[in-house]
């Protein structure tokens, strides 16, 4: 019976995340109290993914990076940028990417997206770029630059 209650929440929660017709958190915690309440998962089951150390981590990396928003230092840090790279995109576009892969070869990849997020949300609204021109970027600099080292990167301190 089991196997029958998990396939169903998985199908479900499948066809919830495609549709979007939930926000995600809410569908994958929905996902996870119907496997509680039939019995599937014990409490401690279904708690144990929320002590993981690396959840904790980013969770505490997106309080960073909402206090370095909020201190301004994510506008020092975009005025600095916009100093160097000037006012096109293009130049904009290469020194982020350098010094977001510089610094995630040797900060976590995570927190040096924490840190640079706002500073590059500021940056796109002074440009009027949608951010998106720019925070995609953003995580592929920080990926490449966090394969440059072993530190750079989460899973390898994980591992």
């Amino acid at each position: 019976m089991d196997i029958a209650i998990v396939l169903a929440v998985l199908a479900g929660v499948i066809v919830l995340f495609v549709t979007e017709k939930l926000s995600a958190d809410v569908v994958a915690l929905g996902g996870l109290l119907v496997l509680l309440v039939t019995g599937v998962l014990t409490t401690s089951e279904a708690l144990a993914g929320f002590s993981s150390t690396s959840l904790i981590s980013i969770a505490f990396l997106f309080v960073v990076g909402d206090a370095v928003f909020r201190s301004g230092l994510a506008d020092a840090i975009a005025e600095r940028i916009f100093r160097v790279a000037g006012q096109t995109e293009r130049r904009l576009l290469i020194v982020l990417c350098a010094s977001v892969a510089l610094l995630s070869a040797f900060i976590s990849s995570t927190g040096v997206v924490a840190l640079m997020l706002p500073a590059v949300i500021s940056l796109a609204g002074r440009l009027r770029l949608p951010p998106s021109r720019l925070l995609i970027p953003l995580a592929f600099s920080s990926l490449f630059g966090g394969t440059i080292t072993l530190i750079g990167t989460p899973p390898n301190l994980i591992v």
